[in-house]
């Protein structure tokens, strides 16, 4: 089972629907790496059953089920991916469970820059957006931004034996997740919008005419 080449790891999209969103819409296909855990989204605290600190600092403010699979578990999905891939241009660890502040303080201290939270998360979006502009430029479509096609149905037994990832509700997610990206909806091509506001409008050229 995979997802644009890449290979199902030990994470169950069919349970975890914020991974189902991940694997869809990663550029790098079924990565559990930067696709958001749900685990991650009812984390008992002090002040009661939340969000875990990394989330909230990226706005996401309100527990959800697993088995969401609504416009705030998309929102939630992009601001995980969002701060997991920003991680990645820092070279930085992605279980450390910081905030974006926190972020924001190492990379002050580290480089000398006055960055804000605002420039981290705009470079997590630049470089999420960039990524599916060599997609395309490589082939890649709205085809591929699905799942293997067993995750559609049901296990053999188990808490899943009644049933899989409905198909239209993942594919209403997926295209809720383009229109908040600044992607087309219909055809998942970042807009010249988008990249003017990232500053990569020169991304446009390699982009499907």
């Amino acid at each position: 089972m995979q997802v644009k080449s890449q290979e199902y790891p030990m994470h169950e999209p069919r349970f975890k629907r914020g991974m189902a969103i991940g694997y869809a819409l990663s550029p790098t296909g079924a990565d559990h790496c930067h696709s958001l855990h749900d685990s991650g989204l009812g984390t008992a605290t002090e002040e009661g059953f939340m969000p875990s600190a990394p989330l909230r600092s990226m706005g996401i403010l309100e527990p959800m089920s697993v088995e969401d699979l609504g416009l705030q578990k998309v929102r939630a999905s992009i601001a995980h991916a969002t701060a997991q891939i920003m991680k990645n241009c820092l070279s930085m660890c992605q279980f450390v469970a910081w905030s974006l502040n926190d972020y924001v303080e190492i990379v002050k201290a580290a480089t000398g820059f006055d960055m804000t939270a605002y420039e981290l998360v705009l470079a997590g979006e630049r470089a999420m957006t960039l990524a599916r502009v060599f997609n395309m430029r490589e082939g890649f479509s709205v085809k591929d931004d699905r799942l293997a096609e067993r995750s559609y149905g049901p296990t053999r037994n188990g808490v899943l034996a009644d049933g899989g990832i409905d198909r239209e509700e993942l594919q209403e997610a997926v295209q809720i997740y383009y229109g908040i990206m600044g992607w087309d909806r219909e055809t998942g091509v970042p807009t010249l919008g988008k990249l003017q506001e990232l500053d990569v409008a020169w991304a446009a050229e390699y982009l499907p005419k």
